[in-house]
C-alpha cells in the first residue's frame, strides 16, 4: 500500500509505534535514529522483538535497527555504493564528497558535482567549486582528507601538499589576489617521493613511472637505459603518475548540485507528506460524518 505517515517526533515516537507489535511499512516526516525523513520504513514484529530498515528516498542508503518493543534498540548504517569509495589503493572508505585528481582530470561523486579543475603547473592542481577538506580519523585526522597513491611494494609514489584559498588574501602559487569565488578552493602540491630500493627495483619504478625523470643536463650522467634522463631530486614536483590518482574529501557549499538536488527532493516529499495528511484528514471527517447519520 502506500504506507501512512507515523510519527514525525523524534525517537520516542517510533519507540511507541514498536510497542504495538504490528509489522508495517510507513514513514516519518523527520528524522529518527531509525529513520531518514519521508524514507520509507519497513517495521517487523515477531514476540516481543522488532527490526527495521528505512531506506533513504533520494540516495539509496540503509539504516537497520532492532530491538525489544517499546525499548530503544540500536542502529547499523549500511555500507554500500551510495555511500563508500574505493580510494586510489583500493580500500573501502565512508565517503562525503570524494574527487579523484588525476594529472589531467577529475572524477566526482554524486556529491562532488560540480567541482571542477584548474592545473596551475606541473604537480600543481586547483580544485574549484570546493569549501576545504573534509577530515576525519578514517582520513587521517584533524589534518586528512587525502589518500596518497601507492605503487610497487605498497611505497607511496609522491609526497601531497595542500592550501585552502581564502578570498582577498594571496594566492600561494602567483601571488594574485584570491577571488571570492575561490574562497575554499584547495591547491594541491604533489612532488617525488624517494625510496631507498635495489638497483634494478627502482629501474623497474621508473619504466612503470616516467613521470619520475626529467631530461639530463650537461654535466649529468644520465641513467643506463632510459635516453638521457635523471632522476629527479626528492621533493621536485612532479604529476600524479598515469594510472593513478588522489583522492580528496572535501566539503562542498549549500548552493552545490547535490545539496540543491537534496533540497528539492525534500521539497516534494513535504509536499506529499502535507498533500497526504489533507486527504487523510477529509477522509476521516467524511467517515464521521456518514457515521454520525446512521
Amino acid at each position: 500500500g502506500s504506507g501512512p505517515y507515523r510519527g514525525g517526533n523524534g525517537d520516542a515516537d517510533f519507540i511507541n509505534i514498536t510497542k504495538e507489535r504490528i509489522t508495517q511499512v510507513f514513514r516519518t516526516t523527520n528524522a529518527t535514529t531509525y529513520q531518514y525523513p519521508y524514507g520509507p520504513t519497513f517495521l517487523a514484529s515477531a514476540g516481543d522483538a522488532w527490526g527495521s530498515i528505512c531506506i533513504q528516498h533520494t540516495s539509496g542508503n540503509v539504516i537497520v535497527g532492532a530491538g525489544i518493543a517499546g525499548q530503544a534498540g540500536q542502529k547499523n548504517t549500511l555500507y554500500g555504493t551510495a555511500n563508500t569509495t574505493k580510494d586510489a589503493n583500493g580500500n573501502l572508505k565512508a565517503a562525503s564528497p570524494i574527487v579523484k585528481v588525476f594529472a589531467d582530470h577529475i572524477g566526482n561523486n554524486d556529491e562532488s558535482e560540480g567541482v571542477t579543475l584548474k592545473k596551475l603547473h606541473t604537480g600543481i592542481y586547483q580544485l574549484h567549486g570546493v569549501l576545504g577538506l573534509h577530515s576525519d580519523a578514517s582520513w587521517g585526522g584533524i589534518n586528512g582528507g587525502i589518500t596518497v597513491p601507492c605503487g610497487i611494494n605498497q611505497l607511496p609514489l609522491v609526497f601531497v601538499l595542500y592550501d585552502v584559498l581564502e578570498k582577498g588574501k594571496p594566492h600561494p602559487f602567483d601571488g594574485r589576489i584570491v577571488e571570492p569565488d575561490e574562497d575554499g578552493d584547495i591547491v594541491l602540491y604533489t612532488s617525488y617521493r624517494k625510496h631507498d630500493l635495489p638497483q634494478n627495483i627502482q629501474y623497474e619504478r621508473f619504466k612503470l613511472y616516467p613521470e619520475f625523470l626529467r631530461d639530463a643536463e650537461e654535466d649529468e650522467e644520465s641513467i643506463p637505459g632510459f635516453n638521457g634522463k635523471v632522476e629527479l631530486t626528492p621533493g621536485e614536483p612532479c604529476d600524479i603518475p598515469r594510472g593513478h590518482w588522489i583522492d580528496v574529501r572535501v566539503n562542498m557549499p549549500s548552493n552545490s548540485i547535490y545539496n540543491l538536488k537534496q533540497a528539492e527532493a525534500e521539497r516534494l516529499a513535504k509536499e506529499a507528506a502535507e498533500k497526504q495528511a489533507e486527504e487523510d484528514a477529509k477522509r476521516s471527517a467524511e467517515e464521521a460524518e456518514l457515521e454520525s447519520d446512521i
